[in-house]
């Protein structure tokens, strides 16, 4: 859980987290911005990934999810 911790950025590669399937990343200071798309391709990174939390973050639009 790294929820409330304030955070604005991830690191680029997230892979080496492979049996990481649940990520809670709600109220922190994530934002749809110049920073969204490194955001977003860092997450899918995470191979295992099957339930992310971003609430109360600054994020808009819409997600597609294959």
């Amino acid at each position: 859980i790294l929820a409330g911790n304030d955070l604005a950025e991830l690191p680029y590669d997230l892979s080496h987290f492979k049996s990481l399937e649940e990520l809670d990343l709600h109220a922190n200071r994530f934002r749809s911005d110049t920073f969204a798309t490194r955001f977003w391709f860092s997450l899918s990174t995470i191979p295992k990934l099957k339930f992310l939390s971003v609430g109360r973050n600054q994020l808009r639009g819409n997600l597609i999810v294959t």
